[in-house]
């Protein structure tokens, strides 16, 4: 096994949540969902708190599809 596959088997949960978040942020598909929810919310001209809840809503639904089998 090549080692950096071997240190990433030694990561804690702090820096294991990191290289996800930073795996899936870079991923073309979701860069691009993310940058046009991101740039539509921004533009509706509505408040900072409904741009919040928009964006909490974008990231829950999004996060579904990830969370229902782990929970299920």
């Amino acid at each position: 096994m090549p080692r950096w596959m071997a240190a990433i088997d030694r990561f804690g949960p702090a820096k294991s949540f990191g290289m996800a978040a930073l795996l899936s942020g870079i991923n073309p598909k979701n860069l691009a969902l993310t940058l046009t929810t991101v740039s539509t919310i921004a533009a509706a001209g509505i408040s900072a708190g409904r741009q919040m809840v928009g964006l909490a809503v974008f990231v829950v639904l999004g996060s579904i599809t990830v969370a229902a089998p782990i929970i299920f």
